[in-house]
């Protein structure tokens, strides 16, 4: 009798203890997609939080009022065939319905009423990530949003009058019109625009081929060029891998064709002026190994226009999926999910990294079930296309390989040979990041150097070890090659890689990043309407360009997605609005060593701002985490 009330107690002190423990846990409990029943083994894990997927709905449709007034501003008149009207309705059709609106309250509504067995079940996911809608139809779509334009100015309808956009960026317009028209501006223009006005897609992309480097490259395609030849002797050539995108064919979505071209881009540098000129592009053919070469001497005017077009294509199309989404939303989630599911809240590294780990997983998740509604206009038109590239891109690849350095170290891309006359001055952008990252190590340095007393500290916190065993999991977080983190030196430089990437995102959130470079889509062309490759020695008509880019009414879709970035406020700002010293994550308050390396952090953002903003620097427009 004793024996069994003696047990029936343990069972009742059990069940209690772990209520009480389910109420007051440390960490949370965080799913992720079952990717490997689809065949997708090298992709990171990608979480899911179902309560967090309303809220990011809730938040998007916000953003959509927020940015209102900026789409207003679309209000310059242009005539295109029997047409003639504002931007803001080429792009958008004559009657603007919220269909955005209206598809994520219909998935809202249908989430709310689902369990997370059905929202990780194969045959769920299966469907979700193959359709090409929402699940909510659109109205029939108003003729003046296919239209292609007739006139390469006319692509400055993307710039809106509000915060006197289109006023600054008129001086641009024609020599970015040009750049469509004549072939050896079309030439000029093609790498300063990537070099400048690529930051928010992370193109760190270009590569020094020697010969050696060359030779394998023959054996793919058909070069035999002397003055390629020839540079990659001098150490003067340089080339644009993006073909990648040969696993997919073209697509058709809402009537339209949207083509990625698979393509190969070799650039020559001039050694007194440092600047890159493209020489030739090779563009892989549909179901065939074979590729299209477009050399500049043997070209028609339009036939090359048309290359380094379809060039622009690849690598805009390449800095959406794999420069921004995959390293700056896809690899943090994955960490940020093994830190919930891992990490207690009262751990330092939590405590580093938790202020920072907000908004994103919801916000992929949201891209994923609502592909139609969230992601621009590209070729990939269902997030499934979009799961197979990164899937591709991921093959091998380890965690510290997309750090900026290590890039530039793989690629060959030294400082000397990009400087003409100030540090990085012929691939700006390669500069900025590296800012960044030094922002982002002085931080972590601090932080680790703090937190931890010796390396045997690391070693054996047993905590820290789950986590990366976790993260490094094939069957969990699936992320290779971040190492053995035994040491302060292998700590700062995971610590590092992962907040770089969730800072570094916030770039893509100033005005500056998108206006006026990106907002001109000819300089960036999310897709070609057309995936007719132009025989390169045909003459055809400078004016036949228009038809492969983009029309009125995916400039309307891209224009949408530049504008949430830039024209609405971030759910929490990097530097709080009440002054760098407030808000601070660990305690002791300002004198603290952890909260001097965060102040400090702060105040170098600060000044990294106004040096990139031409005019008023949006100080507060920077979000602390990656949000959209």
């Amino acid at each position: 009798m004793n024996t069994s009330l003696i047990i029936i107690a343990l069972v009742v002190i059990a069940i209690i203890a772990y209520f009480f423990y389910k109420r007051n846990a440390k960490t949370r409990n965080v799913y992720h997609l079952p990717l490997r029943l689809f065949g997708l083994k090298d992709v990171p894990a990608i979480p899911i939080i179902l309560d967090e997927i309303p809220k990011t709905l809730f938040k998007l449709n916000d953003r959509e009022h927020e940015m209102e007034q900026a789409l207003n501003g679309l209000s310059h008149k242009y005539t295109i065939g029997e047409f003639t009207e504002i931007g803001k309705t080429f792009m958008f059709g004559r009657t603007h319905l919220k269909t955005d609106i209206n598809a994520r309250d219909h998935f809202s509504n249908t989430v709310e009423k689902s369990t997370l067995e059905k929202m990780t079940n194969k045959a769920y996911l299966e469907k979700r990530f193959s359709q090409k809608d929402s699940g909510y139809k659109d109205p029939k779509r108003d003729p003046v949003t296919r239209l292609s334009l007739e006139d390469a100015n006319q692509f400055e309808m993307s710039w809106t009058t509000f915060d006197g956009v289109h006023k600054r960026s008129k001086q641009y317009l024609e020599y970015w019109s040009q750049s469509i028209t004549d072939p050896d501006v079309a030439s000029a223009h093609f790498w300063p625009t990537i070099a400048t006005y690529g930051l928010a897609y992370n193109l760190l992309f270009l590569e020094s081929i020697d010969s050696s480097s060359l030779s394998k490259l023959q054996n793919e395609m058909p070069i035999d060029i002397p003055e390629i030849d020839q540079a990659a002797k001098e150490n003067r050539l340089y080339g644009i891998d993006l073909r990648v995108f040969k696993i997919f064919k073209a697509t058709q979505l809402d009537g339209d064709i949207r083509y990625t071209p698979p393509c190969y881009i070799f650039l020559t540098q001039d050694p007194a002026t440092k600047a890159l000129d493209p020489r030739v592009v090779y563009i892989r053919k549909e179901e065939s190994d074979q590729y299209q070469s477009y050399y500049r001497p043997s070209c028609s005017d339009a036939s090359w226009i048309y290359a380094l077009q379809a060039a622009k294509t690849a690598a805009t199309v390449y800095g959406i999926w794999i420069g921004h989404v995959y390293h700056w939303h896809i690899v943090p989630a994955t960490l940020q999910m093994t830190m919930f599911n891992t990490i207690p809240k009262d751990h330092l590294i939590y405590k580093l990294l938790a202020p920072q780990s907000n908004y994103l997983i919801g916000f992929d998740d949201v891209l994923l079930m609502l592909w139609k509604h969230t992601a621009p206009p590209t070729s990939l038109v269902t997030s499934k296309m979009f799961l197979e590239l990164i899937n591709t891109h991921a093959k091998d690849r380890k965690y510290h390989d997309d750090d900026p350095i290590r890039t530039l170290e793989r690629n060959g891309i030294t400082k000397e040979n990009f400087s003409a006359h100030e540090d990085w001055d012929q691939y700006p952008i390669v500069g900025q990041l590296l800012r960044l990252w030094e922002m982002t190590e002085i931080y972590v340095d601090n932080f680790v150097e703090n937190a931890f007393e010796s390396d045997e500290a690391i070693d054996k916190d047993i905590i820290l070890q789950k986590w990366i065993n976790n993260s490094t999991s094939s069957n969990y977080g699936n992320l290779k090659g971040i190492g053995d983190i035994n040491s302060k030196k292998s700590l700062k430089a995971f610590l590092t890689s992962l907040l770089y990437r969730i800072t570094a995102h916030g770039i893509s959130r100033l005005n500056e990043a998108a206006n006026p470079g990106l907002t001109f889509v000819p300089n960036f062309p999310p897709t070609l309407h057309s995936d007719n490759l132009p025989t390169p020695g045909e003459d055809w008509p400078v004016s036949d360009i228009l038809k492969y880019l983009p029309n009125t009414g995916t400039l309307g879709e891209v224009i949408k997605f530049y504008y949430t970035f830039v024209f609405s406020a971030p759910y929490e700002p990097f530097i709080p609005t009440d002054g760098e010293d407030e808000y601070l994550f660990f305690e002791g308050g300002k004198s603290a060593p952890l909260n001097i390396g965060l102040i400090a952090y702060r105040h170098a953002m600060r000044d990294f701002i106004s040096d990139f903003c031409d005019e008023e620097p949006q100080i507060y427009q920077w979000p602390l985490n990656v949000e959209t």
